[in-house]
């Protein structure tokens, strides 16, 4: 006489679910590495610890520059008759009187936070006939906030570098 048990079907169960859980998992790795590697990371520099000497330096650079204090004061000067509308300027530097020795060379780096695309690199400032006074060529700002970085090349080759905010309107 053959006699076969039927078991309840909840014993069956769990060993399927158990190998589904493991299963699904190995397929969701497998998943997140396959777009880990068709997407590259852009956030990774090529070379991070020369990157970060920079960043350092640019840094004491600017503590160098606070504790200085070189500038005196940063204005726009308006090259239209109707200042309000034209968005065609100068800036101005103006150094503190007593200030020597005067730099080699002053640069202007403009930066448009929220418009990379209207930014202006390495400016190079003239001296006027007073010298403490530098202007820049005429540039076009539009209104906004924009982030103004100063470097002042000193002749013993230290050099001092300022940023400000400032808002255009």
């Amino acid at each position: 006489m053959n006699t076969t048990k039927n078991f309840p079907l909840s014993l069956y169960l769990w060993p399927l679910l158990v190998t589904g859980a493991l299963l699904t998992t190995i397929g969701a790795a497998i998943w997140t590495v396959r777009i880990a590697l068709q997407n590259p990371v852009q956030l990774v520099e090529s070379q991070p610890y020369e990157k970060g000497i920079h960043y350092n330096e640019v840094v004491e650079q600017i503590a160098e520059g606070k504790t200085f204090e070189a500038i005196e004061e940063v204005r726009y000067l308006s090259l239209a008759e109707d200042e309000e509308s034209s968005p065609n300027k100068r800036l101005q530097v103006i150094l503190r009187k007593n200030l020597t020795p005067l730099p080699k060379e002053v640069r202007l780096t403009l930066m448009r936070p929220n418009n990379p695309q209207s930014d202006r690199n390495e400016l190079v400032l003239s001296p006027t006939p007073k010298t403490h006074l530098y202007l820049s060529p005429p540039i076009t700002l539009e209104k906004g906030l924009w982030l103004i970085e100063i470097e002042l090349l000193m002749p013993d080759e230290k050099t001092l570098r300022y940023r400000i905010r400032q808002y255009l309107s």
